[in-house]
């Protein structure tokens, strides 16, 4: 009777050391699944940082001209896992009060972080009339208005991040529908830097969207009607 008593509880003890093993591996399997199955929350696109790179810009542009002044700087933002060290993540225009308004230096950063710089006269061919002073005027243009480092705040990723809270803005960042997103600093439309975000093709085939954001305050508007 004892002996049958043991066997008893030695065939529960192993049932249960059964079911532990079980409830483990399912368990593993439960963890392991939402690991790599679980929605992403987080669909925005990963920009470089226009704070860490501003000084490398500036002071390669500065090798051209002594007071080269940035008007605009553009990222690349992408979705890809596999990136090109090749490809450019971040780009900038300079202009210079020392040479005509139609002549500018592009600045940019590649993934693997080479510096390319390119002169890019936008009217070749077309003599300039020369000045004894060797000075130019003021801009000619809003897209040729000096942008400073002290007169923003909001970061490129945190400008990203806002955009994204827009409900069209973040399906086409989730999806693959957006042939080309541009996110870029300007002062083409506004006294102030404002971050402006371009999507193409999304939320619909053919379409074009232009988004704003206040890069002082972090604050969405919109353009006024023409």
């Amino acid at each position: 009777m004892e002996q049958k008593k043991k066997a008893i509880e030695l065939q529960i003890r192993r049932q249960r050391k059964a079911m532990l093993v079980v409830a483990a591996c399912l368990l593993l399997l439960l963890g392991a699944g939402w690991v790599f199955f679980r929605p992403n929350k987080n669909n925005v696109p990963q920009v470089a940082s226009l704070k860490e790179t501003w000084e490398i810009l500036e002071s390669s542009a500065r090798e051209w001209q002594e007071d080269a002044y940035l008007t605009n700087v553009s990222f690349n933002v992408t979705r890809e896992i596999i990136i090109d060290p090749f490809a450019i993540k971040i780009s900038a225009e300079f202009h210079s009060s020392h040479v005509p308004s139609d002549e500018m230096l592009f600045v940019g950063i590649t993934n693997s972080g080479k510096v390319i710089k390119h002169l890019i006269d936008m009217m070749p061919g077309q003599a300039q009339e020369s000045k004894p002073e060797g000075i130019y005027g003021g801009v000619g243009s809003r897209t040729e208005i000096p942008i400073y480092q002290g007169e923003w705040s909001i970061e490129s990723q945190d400008a990203l991040n806002i955009f994204a809270k827009d409900r069209e803005v973040g399906l086409c960042f989730s999806s693959s529908k957006a042939s080309s997103i541009e996110l870029s600093l300007n002062k083409a439309y506004t006294e102030y830097p404002a971050w402006e975000l371009i999507i193409v093709n999304c939320p619909d085939k053919g379409e074009y969207r232009a988004y704003y954001l206040n890069a002082r305050t972090g604050e969405l508007f919109d353009l006024p009607n023409p």
